[in-house]
């Protein structure tokens, strides 16, 4: 064989061998695009369920997919013929060694022997060529590894597919079958469409119930309804079921089943077959009613709940589960899902009774045991639904923010706190320079228990005896009955001096340009990071509780580090003062090295303390360094003003120039922290968008929440006049057993009274399965909210996140069939999006505003450049040489700044486009602008110009860029100006938010005011009851009683009542010492505001102040907050109520103001604040009848305007007016209230 015929025989078993690797690796693409078709089939036989179409447009994907990986991995690639050269090619790319060899025998191999040079070299050049591919085409060496990647890839997709098929959803095997068994039966080509009933045939105790399940295959629908009839000559009846967390799975309950009955489900068209309930004579629960016994702490009620089962209730509250049985049994159990039980009593002939206490979320149903010992197992499940008890959300309303104010000053905190079982104290906590933490009583009350409670404390900074740099910090606590407490962020007060301090500097000699007085930067940075570590210290206790282990070390792990950075750049600031002499020639300095000092000391202990996880050890020594870095700034601070500094020409500054250099070399923090200033913002801004981000993304949410909220109420509306009209009926033919409306009928032993009992107890159940898949949801996104408002210090986020969780546990008691807490639901998903919308509404504000004082900036500080751009020109060399450096870095500082500027106006414009599309006009064009004028290339380039051009050229040049920034600066004012024009409706909404919680805080208000004269009047009636009417019954008065109520009459039996509190009925008393049915008696004690202030002077009202005992409601035996001792301080003396009146009063006055420019009547406003005026007079307290009328003509007038306010805003249901502070109905009146909710959504409006 001659040697090229040799070596095209060697290319070719090469050239098969790559084919037969391009056919695996084809079957991989095939067997891939397969599994891909299959999953396509799937997604649109789900997607267009119940079209008859779908299966043609699942045919068409699937196969299109298949055919496309067929061309793709294996037509093209064997039908694309390769000539000899270019696989010689391929295979000298994958076989480096031959060195070309191959290509130029091929080559040489198809050139006639007639032309080839030398023959004889020719064979040799081919022989040696097939020598060297022979191994290769032996071994498959070149085609090996990639057959065996194709080959573990082929059986990973083939695992992959069995896997699929298998445990897949029935669905993908319906694809399957549509897709390769095309001409089989017309099931294979149609998706099955049915519906799996549960339980299907099944014999039931006489007078039993079932929970009939319903899932859907197939297809999707919006809802099912259970169809029955108890005997075949009766009408079928038809039920709503409820859906279940599986949206396409529905349960609904038969109850009081006493004949055989045949039942089926329809769906959308399809219909299940019909299956028998046969009936047997064993016993069965016919119904269940409840008694929720709540926890002593909560302060509620004991509650009855009938026809029901179902628990939705705080954790600790006692069930007592009550079960009417068909038969009479031995005993019952109680059996929960978690395998405990609990036994069941005898209750009568026909009832069994059993208790457990609600420890967590799970099912329980009741199990029978008859008197031959044959346990009947339940047939229906119950759901336990534990609620609970969180603690108090507290907020501090104002301030609402760090703060300064001189010793002298008078702060008012005001402070809001709510609970879902109502606040029983509140607190006002601080620490002076980090010393013992005081409290100040703002609310504490065992009979009163707000859900929504606000105060207001005034701190005398007068008497604390504070010096400038002195630091306050200061939060507040709430408490609930349970104990739980809440907390409020910390916030600082720092004291500054009554004016800044001005002294005459070192007058210098020397030169000229360069020289100058002494110099430096302030170190606010130190103080900023400290207060964050001390800020973040007091999170990490507050939120200790509810984080994990691993969390909570990693947290302290950070803010050790961070404290430990921070003291040794505290430290080094100290030493370089004392190394380079400053302190030692200057006071100023001597102090600052001082506080620096001692600052690193705290720091040092602080850090030791965090690093052993004793944050509480830690935080008064972090508040010590932070006072010591506040005096450090303000020594920094004061106000240097040169003299006599430098004289004219020459060459250069003098001593003061000298002084200021090393003054900017101590603060290399500084110079870092502007160094990466632009790096910092960039990292900000990407935290605010994708906050931003998870806020709208939460807001559709709600919305969808409350859109599928309002479908369940108009969904139990209509089960409610179904029942109605059924029972309505069934009492004109005689069924006297069933009640009319939504209530549930007994109607056991006639046939209209049992269809109606089914009818009434399914409603209670029906959607309770929607509405605790609701409330989960609702849950996760108030969870997402909360954690929001952590990490944005957001205090609305944290209120939209409240009024989630209490929609998500009102959901939860509309599970049990409540219309009024569906209702609720729907009101606080409402307020909680509102709270969303203002929320993302302020943020775009802020977000434009900052942009524009930016922008202001950014003109201002090209305005200073361009000054030192026209001082160059008489600067001497060196001189001119540091000028142009300094300019320089200012200029990348600058165009960085415009940089970053261009690009938060592009998101800005963007996130305003929907809602503000005037603004986000504006904001565009200011972008724009930038981009056209290329302000950033022109700072970049000025730079050059300054060191090389005349200066005539760099300053017009320069003046070309601060026009072009003030065009800038313009533009983004008159986007402000956009973004203040609000919409009405969000305005008069704030507005009407605004009055309500001025309602809220005045009958806070007045309550306090209330409880503390009812305690003075109950210690003074109970000595008049000692030294005038001993053995007599006492009588509690009218002074302490709220809302306008008097007279009411304490109870016969008790002698010496003489409290402040009327036991049984919670209604405050004076005390007075009256006989029932008979005259005064003697001894009726002092009235309150002459002795009830003990040994305490009085102002020059009249009124009681706090002499000599600071912040207004210290006992005299206590020490002075200034001390190093802690302590409980009460307040409610009459000063601090009338300073809370002129807050609220100034509230008032603010809510005048913006309501007078929505054209709202104020007349009855004005007339409140005008009672507010009164009750700013600390003596109106010595007159408790005056005091009271005064509280309630003003509030009622306030309440009036509040109504007139929402009938105009007209928002409808969901905003309805407080009209004061809502709370439960009473007990005996809360069956009737639920009555009333039941019909109500049951009635219809004829004409």
């Amino acid at each position: 064989m001659s040697p090229d015929r040799q070596l095209l025989i060697t290319l070719g078993a090469l050239r098969r061998q790559w084919r037969q690797r391009i056919l695996l690796e084809s079957l991989v693409w095939i067997g891939a695009s397969v599994l891909l078709a299959v999953l396509a089939t799937m997604l649109v036989l789900t997607v267009f369920s119940g079209d008859g179409r779908a299966p043609i447009i699942a045919r068409v994907i699937g196969y299109a997919l298949i055919a496309a990986a067929f061309i793709r991995g294996l037509v093209l690639p064997l039908t694309r013929r390769a000539s000899d050269e270019r696989f010689a090619l391929y295979v000298e790319e994958r076989a480096p060694q031959l060195k070309q060899a191959l290509i130029t025998a091929v080559q040489e191999a198809h050139v006639p022997e007639s032309e080839r040079q030398s023959g004889a070299l020719s064979a040799r050049l081919m022989s040696r060529a097939s020598a060297a591919i022979a191994p290769l085409q032996q071994r498959a060496a070149l085609e090996r590894p990639r057959m065996v990647r194709a080959g573990q890839m082929l059986g990973g997709v083939a695992a992959v597919a069995a896997l699929m098929f298998v445990a897949g959803p029935a669905r993908l095997r319906e694809g399957a079958k549509l897709l390769f068994v095309p001409f089989g039966t017309a099931e294979a080509a149609v998706p099955v469409r049915a519906l799996n009933i549960e339980p299907g045939n099944v014999a039931v105790p006489r007078g039993g119930a079932i929970e009939v399940h319903a899932a859907l295959i197939g297809f999707a629908a919006d809802g099912a309804e259970l169809v029955f009839r108890s005997d075949s000559a009766s009408e079928w009846q038809r039920l709503p079921m409820s859906p279940e967390a599986d949206s396409s799975r529905f349960r609904s309950r038969l109850f009081d089943i006493t004949k055989p009955t045949e039942y089926y489900v329809e769906s959308a068209d399809v219909r299940s077959p019909t299956y028998k309930l046969t009936v047997n004579d064993l016993p069965a629960v016919s119904n269940v009613s409840l008694d929720l016994n709540f926890p002593a702490y909560s302060g509620m009620p004991a509650e009855h709940v009938e026809d029901g089962g179902d628990v939705a209730a705080i954790v600790g509250t006692t069930v007592v589960v009550h079960a009417n049985v068909t038969r009479k049994v031995a005993s019952g159990v109680l059996r929960f899902d978690d395998g405990t039980t609990a036994p069941m009593t005898i209750e009568g002939d026909s009832a069994v009774a059993g208790r457990f206490k609600v420890a967590k979320s799970g099912f329980y149903h009741v199990d029978l045991i008859t008197t031959d010992g044959t346990t009947v197992a339940g047939s229906v499940e119950y759901v336990i639904d534990a609620i609970p008890d969180r603690g108090p959300r507290v907020t501090i309303e104002e301030p609402g923010r760090d703060t300064k104010a001189s010793n002298t000053d008078e702060v008012t905190v005001a402070v809001q706190a709510s609970d879902d079982l109502g606040v029983v104290a509140l607190e006002l906590r601080y620490r002076v320079n980090g010393g013992a933490e005081k409290r100040i009583v703002m609310q504490d009350s065992t009979t009163r228990r707000p859900r929504d409670a606000r105060a207001a404390h005034t701190l005398f900074l007068e008497e604390m005896s504070l010096v400038p740099g002195d630091l306050v910090a200061y939060h507040a606590v709430a408490k609930d009955g349970s104990g739980h407490t809440g907390s409020s962020d910390v916030y600082f007060l720092e004291v500054r001096p009554f004016s800044k301090d001005y002294r005459q500097a070192e007058q210098q000699g020397g030169g000229g340009g360069g020289g100058g007085g002494p110099q430096g930067e302030s170190p606010e940075g130190f103080v900023a990071r400290q207060k964050e570590v001390v800020a973040g210290t007091f999170n990490w206790l507050r939120d200790s509780s509810s984080t994990v282990d691993k969390k909570r070390r990693e947290n302290i792990t950070t803010l050790t580090i961070a404290e430990g950075r921070l003291r040794e750049e505290v430290t080094k600031l100290a030493t370089s003062l004392k190394e380079r002499g400053l302190a030692a020639g200057d006071t100023m300095f001597a102090k600052i090295r001082v506080e620096t000092e001692a600052a690193a000391a705290s720091m040092k202990l602080a850090e030791e303390q965090l690093g052993r996880g004793r944050g509480t050890d830690a935080l008064p020594l972090e508040q010590k360094a932070l006072q010591h870095l506040q005096r450090a700034e303000a020594l920094y601070r004061d106000v240097q003003v040169q003299m006599g500094g430098g004289g004219g020409g020459g060459g250069g500054g003098g001593g003061g120039g000298q002084k200021a250099e090393d003054l900017a070399d101590l603060f290399e923090l500084e110079n870092d922290k502007l160094r990466n200033q632009y790096e910092a913002v960039q990292q900000q801004s990407q935290s605010q968008q994708s906050a931003q981000q998870a806020v709208d993304e939460t807001l559709e949410k709600l919305r969808q929440l409350a859109q599928r909220q309002q479908q369940e109420n108009e969904r139990m509306q209509r089960q409610a006049e179904a029942m109605r009209q059924r029972l309505g009926q069934q009492q004109s033919g005689g069924a006297s057993g069933s009640s009319g409306g939504a209530a549930s009928s007994s109607g056991r032993g006639q046939q209209g009274g049992q269809q109606g009992g089914q009818q009434g107890q399914q409603g209670q159940p029906a959607n309770s399965g929607a509405q605790r898949e609701l409330a989960r949801q609702a849950e996760e996104e108030a969870r997402r909210l909360e954690r929001l408002s952590r990490e944005q210090n957001n205090p609305e986020l944290a209120n939209a996140a409240q009024r989630l969780q209490q929609a998500a546990d009102a959901m939860r008691r509309a599970s049990s069939g409540s219309a009024a807490q569906g209702s609720a639901a729907l009101e606080e998903l409402n307020r909680a999006a509102r709270n969303l919308e203002g929320t993302r509404s302020n943020e775009l504000n802020r977000g434009v505003q900052q942009l524009a004082e930016r922008a202001r900036d950014l003109e201002a500080r090209q305005q200073e450049i361009a000054e030192g751009v026209k001082s160059m020109a008489g600067a001497a060399p060196n001189t001119r040489n540091e000028q142009q450096r300094k300019l320089g870095e200012q200029k990348d500082a600058l165009g960085n700044d415009v940089r970053k500027l261009e690009a938060d106006a592009d998101r800005l414009a963007r996130e305003a486009r929907r809602d503000q599309p005037k603004a986000a006009g504006k904001l565009g064009e200011a972008a724009e602008t930038i981009r056209d004028t290329r302000v950033a290339d022109k700072i970049d380039f000025s730079k050059q110009v300054i060191r090389g051009g005349s200066a005539e050229y760099a300053s017009q040049f320069e003046g070309q860029i601060g026009e072009n920034l003030k065009d800038v600066a313009e533009r983004l004012r008159a986007a402000t100006g956009a973004m203040s024009g609000e919409s009405a409706a969000r305005t008069q909404e704030r507005t009407l938010e605004r009055t309500r919680a001025l309602v809220e805080g005045l009958e806070s208000l007045r309550d306090r005011v209330a409880d503390k004269q009812g305690q003075q009047g109950g210690q003074q009636g109970a000595q008049g009851q000692q030294s005038g009417q001993q053995g007599q019954q006492g009588q509690p008065g009218k002074q302490g009683q709220q809302s306008g109520q008097q007279g009411q009459q304490g109870q016969q039996g008790q002698q010496g009542q003489g409290q402040g509190q009327q036991q049984g009925q919670g209604q405050q008393g004076q005390g007075q010492g009256q006989q029932q049915g008979q005259g005064q008696g003697q001894g009726q004690g002092q009235q309150g505001g002459q002795q009830a202030n003990g040994g305490r002077g009085g102002n020059s009202n009249g009124a009681p102040r706090a002499g000599g005992t600071p912040n207004g409601g210290m006992p005299s035996g206590q020490s002075s907050p200034n001390g190093n001792d802690g302590g409980m301080m009460p307040a409610g003396t009459p000063e601090q109520f009338a300073r809370e009146f002129r807050l609220r009063r100034e509230n008032a006055e603010g809510l005048r103001r913006e309501a007078a420019a929505q054209g709202v009547d104020t007349r009855e406003l004005d007339r409140a604040i005008e009672g507010l005026r009164q009750l700013e007079n600390s003596r109106a307290f010595g007159d408790p009848k005056g005091l009271e009328q005064l509280q309630t003509a003003m509030l009622e007038r306030l309440k009036n305007f509040e109504f007139a306010l929402y009938r105009s805003v007209g928002l409808g249901a969901d905003g309805r007016p407080a009209a004061g502070a809502r709370a439960a109905a009473p007990a005996e009146y809360r069956a009737l209230v639920e009555e009333y909710y039941r019909v109500l959504a049951g009635s219809k409006r004829r004409p």
